[in-house]
């Protein structure tokens, strides 16, 4: 049972996603993760799935540490569980280079900036 109600709330949760509601996203794969660590049961896979889905979230919320944490948990059961071949390990993969281009284009703004104020402050 407790694998049904996870696999229900990720599927809500995934389509939050798609529709951009981030926030209520989280919540309710917040929910499928509660759910989905306290049962035995439940499959690595389906867990890897609701870690990168939670992952993306908490991305697209600006919460890129927690992000990085769930992307590589999911990839780690995946790679364990799923033939390198298979496109849940690709998926793993391409979540975790998003991440790692957005934070290298936010630390990219964030010197630029610093360079600019500090241009101010000689002229």
């Amino acid at each position: 049972m407790p694998s049904k109600v996870s696999e229900s709330l990720s599927g809500l949760g995934n389509l939050a996603l798609a529709k951009g509601e981030f926030q209520k996203a989280q919540g309710i794969l917040l929910q499928a993760m509660a759910i989905v660590d306290k049962s035995p049961s439940v499959d690595a896979i389906d867990k890897a799935s609701v870690q990168n889905a939670l992952g993306q979230s908490y991305q697209y919320l600006g919460k890129l540490t927690q992000a990085k944490a769930l992307y590589e948990q999911a990839l780690d059961l995946r790679q364990k569980n799923l033939s390198p071949d298979n496109p849940a390990i690709a998926d793993s993969l391409l979540c975790l280079g998003t991440l790692e281009f957005r934070t290298a284009i936010m630390t990219t703004r964030r010197t630029a900036q610093s360079r600019q104020r500090d241009c101010r402050k000689v002229a």
